[in-house]
């Protein structure tokens, strides 16, 4: 397998930044992305050649749940994990093909399911 690219969506540059060292840690290049749209945007721009989306549930302009939606359209195919700290109803039955990360969590947990989704190692 050749190199994995994570696009890591979330709009607080604080807790993009601290997942971006977590999985840079185990060696996956990672594509930030300020919010849905922009990682929308990034993904298209990359002919869809992104190996997994980790996104934020609550975001501006595009959530994760519409951005999952979007990139079904585009980029079908595409592996997604969705980060949330909600346990509203809007997210307790999504898509049967997303992985759902409940907040709060141990960054390597995450990490965990970026390998487990793409079935490396």
């Amino acid at each position: 397998m050749g190199r994995i690219t994570v696009l890591l969506a979330d709009d607080d540059e604080t807790s993009r930044r601290a997942l971006r060292y977590f999985v840079e840690q185990d060696e996956f290049p990672v594509i930030e992305a300020v919010d849905g749209l922009d990682a929308l945007e990034i993904a298209v721009r990359h002919g869809c050649h992104i190996d997994v989306v980790v996104t934020d549930f609550r975001m501006p302009r595009l959530n994760g749940l519409e951005l999952a939606g979007r990139l079904k359209e585009v980029c079908p195919g595409l592996p997604l994990i969705l980060v949330s700290g909600s346990d509203g109803d809007e997210i307790l039955k999504p898509d049967p093909e997303l992985i759902v990360v409940r907040k709060p969590f141990n960054p390597y947990f995450l990490v965990s399911k970026v390998r487990e989704v793409l079935e490396v190692g």
